[in-house]
């Protein structure tokens, strides 16, 4: 009978030379699992990205511009715009109007050019009633 344990079973397959989400899908479990199993086992091959140098010389071009993604395409689509975000005391701020408390996917725009995109589970009104507390990193 084998028990190997299904982290001995994620080394053995890396080991062969399957990528992470191979093995994922072949064990039916997470990602993240492999993933961690993979770091703890100091199999760290192919898990970081090189950060490029924060100055950019002359001779390389710049990163274009995201493309503008106008609000409309938005309402288009199926959105309801809820409202509008104003500052009030205390640096608090607040939407113009009622908030619902389903849950689903929602959007901030600036001068109608969608600049954020989000989905909640708890709730629209929980996560907005966060934004409107705010937090130090905010």
């Amino acid at each position: 009978m084998n028990r190997e344990t299904t982290s001995a079973k994620i080394r053995t397959l890396a080991r062969a030379g399957l990528t992470r989400q191979a093995i994922a899908d072949q064990l039916g479990i997470s990602y993240q699992h492999v993933r961690k199993v993979m770091i703890d086992a100091g199999m760290t091959g192919g898990l970081s990205r090189r950060r490029r140098p924060e100055h950019v010389t002359a001779s390389r071009k710049s990163a274009p511009e995201s493309p503008s993604f106008p609000s409309q395409v938005l309402l288009g689509a199926g959105f309801t715009q809820i409202g509008e975000w104003n500052q009030g005391a205390g640096n608090r701020i607040t939407l113009s109007s009622e908030v619902p408390a389903d849950s689903g996917v929602y959007a901030f725009a600036v001068d109608d050019v969608v600049v954020y995109v989000g989905l909640t589970q708890n709730g629209f009104k929980v996560r907005f009633d966060g934004y409107g507390r705010g937090h130090a990193k905010q």
